[in-house]
């Protein structure tokens, strides 16, 4: 019986596992692998756990993240409307809360990862199509087997060319 884990010796004889351990313990037989396998069954079953815990905080620090961010806009709006409307505010002053403001809005709105204008310009190629959408699912489908009957004996003739290429040659 030697490599067989503990459930498995208890299967074979009609006990619980934790009986063939006990035993094992009692009479000092090398169970390692058995010892292994329980270490490793309470290891994934830990670790499933902790993964599970990740998750869970994970999730809070994002749902956080986004009411934070969305509390700050806020006062940054704020910020800059009483900014406006203060007339006795020096140029200096203004210039320094606005640099301030620009810092948390970066933070914010993430500036910095918006494409620049040039990238938008390579963008705009990829746009909606509206006809494809206003097209029905009975359409689409009848220009699917269409087309896929046009590909299909395309294909048909480039294998009939090759196979007489390579009859001929």
């Amino acid at each position: 019986m030697s490599g067989a884990t503990a459930r498995e010796v208890g299967e074979r004889h009609g006990v619980r596992a934790q009986t063939v351990r006990s035993k094992a313990s009692q009479e000092k037989w090398e169970v390692t692998e058995g010892k292994l396998a329980v270490l490793r069954e309470h290891g994934e079953g830990k670790a499933r756990e902790i993964e599970l815990a990740l998750d869970e905080i994970g999730s809070r620090l994002r749902g956080s993240s986004i009411r934070t961010r969305v509390k700050m806009a806020e006062q940054v709006e704020k910020l800059l409307e009483e900014l406006e409307g203060s007339e006795g505010m020096g140029a200096v002053m203004k210039g320094r809360l606005l640099s301030s403001l620009a810092a948390v809005a970066e933070k914010v709105h993430r500036w910095s990862s918006e494409p620049t204008a040039q990238e938008m310009e390579g963008m705009k190629s990829a746009v909606i199509n509206l006809r494809l959408i206003k097209t029905s699912p009975e359409q689409l489908r009848l220009a699917a087997k269409a087309k896929g009957l046009a590909v299909g004996r395309e294909q048909k003739v480039r294998v009939e060319e090759k196979g007489g290429d390579e009859e001929g040659g």
